[in-house]
């Protein structure tokens, strides 16, 4: 016979306390037990707040801090009109009926249950997310699912199977993003604690079959096509218990295994803290502080608990806002440096200057729009060395090498709050660049082609804070950017030093950034795909200017328009679990921007300098301003 996990007085298991730019996600769907149901029974289990911590409002869930980090409503109960289907009590059976039963579920105190498939006539909303989270209650009220008459390994692979069912479900109603984290590591929890106490072996039976739960549900996920995000809560859970006063828990790991804030454990064990919110007497604990635990009972955590996987979920979620900017940024550099070098090779255009070295010196900086990352800025500074030369009369060439710095920095995220968030996080590239100008010209008639190239490497680093947690994830990755500038136009004063006409101007540029990993191996981890952006952008202005005897300006106005592929998402994993990747949506760059260069300059005995401003108006990602001192020496 297989030994019991659990003793009789906590069998009832997982149950309830009774018992800026907008966000690319529409919604939050919830599946699950008593560690997601934001009030099927009129509570939640987990602690209330202070100042009464009897009578206060219940503490957040992480679904719920989840849900506010993506800017979405919180997940209230289904009953209720909302999109939390998650019971306190559900096997994993029920959370799977509760997702794709045909015609619900009965419960012995709630009634009959509608499930999502119902509700949603087999209709996903492909835009919104789904969290499904089973489990724990399979382990601690121990159904007998293959009919042997007792709880083990069979029943443990059938409990990871409806977990992954439901999942599976979702995706053939046209879900496109599936939260699935693995099983928490119940053996730590006081309930297991407990009762090791009474039955020997339990703890490490419980933790055998958790681990055998998990094994069996990554590799269902590793195997399935559907776009299935999966947190390890496991790994995250032991690493509290290793090292609690990192997250500011004041009492070691031993103990935040047995004690409890309602005062439960501490009524079972006759050990108290002075911390619970009750006293010894029962009565009201002036001094309670729900911070000095991770449980709030025997099974549930306190929002200090939930905390922990809210700020876990917001982590990934946020993680596209930076490292899909990596490719973007990448391609923004490269546009910099034909900017600076393009402008001073048209001051040559149609005038009969011999060859000459080219400098450059500039300096971008522009806002960075993204989903939930604010105060976002790139920066970049540039030196350019370059010649150019005629080639007979109706030919000018020109080549420039540039090397580049360009960071990006990213303020807190809009989920961030006391207990945690993603703090910063930066993006810093260096780079070095190849550019060519190829100029014809034919009366007032010219064109222009622009071959440019560049190679470079980024460093990344994002700040997560975890309660009293700092965490530093640091990664590198090279990156490449290769493209072609096209440009037509005529003067209509060509044979004079004043310049005005149209233009049409396209390009086709293409950034690939190679596939890394964050170099801290966390629950927190991650690793990134490679990513290859390509950019194609089309546009007209009108430029004007005057070329005279000592000085020069130049006035350049465009529009342009934009597309790309390869930007709609970001594949990453986190990195304790190899086996599961899955895909995010991107940042947005594609759309219109207006430009606007102005230089102005001055020659004398050969020796020319000037000075560049040019403005950018991009859709989807803000304004930029760069400023750029040009020197060339004629030779």
């Amino acid at each position: 016979m297989k030994k019991s996990l659990i003793a009789t007085s906590i069998a009832l298991g997982l149950m309830s306390g009774a018992a800026f730019a907008d966000s690319p996600y529409s919604k939050l769907y919830v599946f699950g037990d008593s560690l997601s149901d934001t009030g099927m029974f009129g509570g939640k289990a987990t602690n209330r707040v202070g100042p009464d911590y009897t009578m206060g409002e219940f503490e957040y869930l992480g679904v719920e801090l989840f849900a506010m980090s993506l800017k979405l409503d919180a997940p209230k109960p289904a009953t209720m009109g909302g999109t939390n289907y998650a019971v306190g009590g559900f096997r994993s059976d029920q959370v799977l009926a509760s997702v794709a039963s045909p015609v619900g579920q009965p419960h012995p105190i709630l009634g009959p249950l509608s499930s999502y498939a119902q509700d949603s006539m087999g209709q996903a909303d492909s835009n919104a997310i789904y969290y499904v989270s089973a489990g724990g209650n399979d382990f601690l009220q121990q159904p007998d699912y293959d009919g042997d008459g007792s709880f083990g390994p069979g029943d443990i692979s059938i409990a990871a199977g409806n977990v992954f069912t439901a999942a599976a479900a979702l995706d053939m109603m046209g879900a496109n993003y599936i939260v699935l984290p693995n099983l928490v590591a119940l053996d730590l929890s006081p309930a297991i604690n407990f009762s090791e106490a009474v039955a020997p072996g339990t703890k490490a039976l419980t933790k055998a079959g958790v681990d055998g739960f998990n094994t069996a549900l990554t590799l269902l996920v590793g195997g399935s096509n559907a776009n299935i995000i999966m947190p390890d809560v496991n790994t995250a859970m032991v690493e509290l218990f290793d090292n609690p006063g990192a997250y500011g828990f004041a009492l070691p790991g031993s103990a935040l295994g047995v004690t409890c804030f309602d005062g439960s454990c501490s009524a079972a064990s006759g050990y108290w803290s002075g911390f619970e919110a009750i006293l010894p007497d029962g009565s009201v604990n002036p001094n309670a502080n729900p911070d000095f635990f991770a449980f709030n009972d025997f099974v549930h955590p306190t929002g200090a608990g939930h905390a922990i996987f809210g700020v876990g979920l917001e982590a990934i979620f946020t993680a596209p806002d930076v490292y899909s900017s990596m490719p973007a940024l990448a391609l923004a550099s490269s546009g910099d440096q034909m900017a600076s070098f393009r402008t001073q090779m048209s001051r040559f255009r149609f005038g009969n200057e011999g060859a000459s070295v080219l400098l450059n010196v500039s300096n971008n900086t522009t806002d960075w729009n993204t989903d939930f990352m604010t105060n976002s800025e790139r920066s970049t500074e540039q030196l350019q060395v370059g010649y150019q030369a005629p080639m007979g009369e109706s030919m000018r060439v020109g080549i420039a090498f540039t090397g580049s710095s360009s960071e990006l920095s990213f303020g807190q995220s809009v989920g961030s709050t006391m207990r945690g968030g993603v703090e910063s996080a930066s993006v810093d590239a260096d780079s070095f660049g190849l550019a060519l100008s190829l100029n014809f010209i034919s009366g007032g008639l010219y064109g222009e082609v622009a071959p440019e190239f560049s190679y470079g490497s980024m460093d990344t680093s994002r700040h997560l804070r975890i309660l009293s947690l700092d965490r530093i994830q640091t990664a590198s990755a090279d990156y490449t950017t290769a493209g072609v500038t096209l440009e037509a136009g005529y003067n209509f004063f060509a044979d004079s030093g004043f310049e005005l006409g149209p233009f049409v101007v396209s390009s086709f540029k293409k950034a690939s950034v190679d596939n890394f990993e964050e170099k801290q191996l966390n629950a927190n981890a991650m690793f990134v795909d490679s990513q290859s952006w390509s950019e194609t952008t089309a546009g007209y202005g009108l430029f004007a200017g005057y070329n005279g005897e000592n000085w020069f300006f130049d006035v350049r106005a465009s529009q342009l328009e934009s597309d790309n592929e390869g930007r709609e998402e970001t594949r990453m994993g986190v990195s304790t679990i190899k086996e599961n990747s899955f895909w995010l949506p991107s940042i947005e760059r594609a759309g219109s921007a207006t430009e606007l260069d102005a230089t102005v300059g001055f020659e004398i005995d050969g020796f020319t300098v000037s000075g560049q401003y040019r403005y950018q108006d991009i859709d989807n990602q803000g304004k930029g301003d760069m400023y750029t001192l040009g020197l060339s020496f004629a030779l």
